[in-house]
């Protein structure tokens, strides 16, 4: 059933039905790539990951942020003193995700310059607008879910924040976008949101650079991107419910049939082209 639950708890998200993005993008590398990032799931997070998790909470749900994260106390643990307020600190901040001081700090100025961006004030306000909101619904006959950021219903707009560490000019949001297939992200998304409210919203990036005076980027992903993330979305959720039905998950498409890669383009034997560059536009 299409739903969307507006500040979704773990507990909730984790019982709804279907395969998130954040999965089913390493089935883009191969479904054996998938398989065994399922097997060997961690919950370790690093500095990035943290950062970037820290800074959605205190900009989209921060009446949660002190349950969620605390900043660790300047002690040296080497000392008798300083490992009992160590202990102490763990005792009273079970559960939580820590942060460094630095670490904090970059989360505070981020926050500080999303908050004050006119766009993120304008998408915000309304009386009908969803935060952190947990998903799903059916798409290419499979079942999905996802954590959209924020989504306001009167202004049918949704901003997904990306936490970056260069300046979010055209060309690196561009790269980004590219790399980090951001563009089957936003698809991915959208159809939840659209199913779930029979509309056709509008899909923005934020872009909040950690590291250059945290500048912001805003950036629409573009029609020819789109109708790529659908083509692309269409045959990976085909390939998953292949290789689960079978429960055969191959390697990548080069492990036994050699390459010819040249300046431009990529061959194989059997004259298939496979493009490296993509000239669309953001």
């Amino acid at each position: 059933m299409n739903q969307l639950i507006n500040n979704i708890s773990d507990q909730e998200y984790d019982g709804l039905e279907g395969i998130n993005f954040s999965k089913l993008k390493h089935l883009l590398d191969s479904p054996y790539h998938f398989k065994k990032n399922i097997e060997n799931a961690s919950n370790e997070e690093n500095t990035s990951l943290k950062v970037g998790l820290a800074v959605h909470c205190l900009s989209l749900t921060p009446q949660l942020f002190g349950d969620k994260f605390t900043v660790a106390p300047v002690c040296d643990r080497r000392t008798k003193e300083g490992k009992i307020i160590w202990q102490d600190f763990l005792a009273n901040n079970e559960g939580k995700t820590v942060l460094t001081q630095e670490e904090f700090d970059l989360v505070a100025n981020c926050y500080k310059a999303i908050e004050s961006n006119p766009y993120f004030k304008w998408a915000k306000e309304g009386d009908e607008v969803f935060f952190e909101a947990g998903g799903s619904t059916e798409i290419f006959g499979s079942k999905i879910k996802g954590r959209v950021d924020l989504f306001n219903k009167s202004k049918n707009v949704i901003l997904d924040i990306k936490t970056c560490s260069e300046i979010p000019s055209v060309d690196n949001i561009r790269k980004a976008i590219y790399k980090h297939k951001y563009h089957m992200q936003a698809y991915f998304y959208k159809c939840i949101v659209d199913n779930c409210f029979d509309t056709n919203a509008e899909f923005v990036f934020l872009f909040i650079d950690k590291k250059h005076f945290n500048a912001v980027g805003l950036a629409k992903v573009g029609r020819e991107f789109f109708n790529r993330a659908a083509e692309q979305l269409n045959e990976a959720l085909c390939r998953y419910e292949n290789c689960k039905s079978n429960d055969i998950w191959p390697s990548l498409i080069n492990s036994e049939t050699p390459m010819i890669v040249d300046a431009h383009q990529t061959f194989f034997a059997d004259g298939l082209d496979i493009d490296l560059e993509d000239s669309e536009d953001v």
